[in-house]
């Protein structure tokens, strides 16, 4: 039911779509949240909100990018991590069309949008995943675990967002949405 809300909610701010714990003191659970698994992750900064939450055995990402531009993205550049370290296999993308799912290989993240995707694959082992990143242009974001009534409460207030704003982090101070996750600059590839 709660992904139903997120993507109705999100769904409702379309602006355009894109293209083909164990009991611990609580000083030591604050200094290691990455460790804990969850079924939702989220990154959030000016530029970027993404979601992933687990539907059963089904990985369900939200995209919300607030700047302009367009990057392609692939099945290769979404990391899942289970708890063992294996890395979960993306075959495909799948998106809501009203009528059959739209199944591609990749697509293209457009500036000023948002879109609701499944990922298709391999996900046996990955219910709880330990750890999320995402690739995409120069740059690797990598989601926090988030707990789902915190995930569900921060939803809302994402859904506050008024996405025409000329001031983003003006509504993000009003709204106390504070970043989440981590940017870094991809790793290049050695050949």
């Amino acid at each position: 039911m709660g992904i139903m809300r997120l993507r109705l909610a999100f769904a409702l701010l379309t602006m355009s779509w894109i293209s083909p714990l164990g009991a611990q003191p609580q000083e030591e659970a604050a200094q290691k949240p990455e460790q804990e698994s969850f079924t939702h992750h989220i990154y959030i900064d000016y530029d970027f909100i993404w979601t992933i939450e687990m539907v059963g055995k089904t990985p369900v990402v939200n995209i919300i990018t607030f700047g302009e531009g367009e990057w392609p993205l692939r099945p290769n550049q979404i990391r899942i991590y289970n708890q063992q370290g294996k890395r979960a296999k993306v075959e495909k993308f799948s998106m809501e069309t009203g009528a059959e799912p739209y199944v591609t290989p990749s697509f293209r993240v457009l500036g000023s949008s948002f879109i609701a995707i499944d990922l298709i694959g391999d996900f046996e082992d990955f219910s709880k995943p330990a750890r999320i990143a995402i690739d995409l242009g120069r740059h690797r974001y990598e989601l926090e675990p988030i707990e789902p009534l915190a995930f569900e409460t921060l939803a809302q207030q994402i859904n506050k967002i008024n996405y025409d704003s000329p001031d983003i982090k003006e509504d993000y101070a009003i709204l106390k949405i504070e970043h989440k996750g981590k940017r870094r600059l991809r790793p290049r590839r050695h050949r």
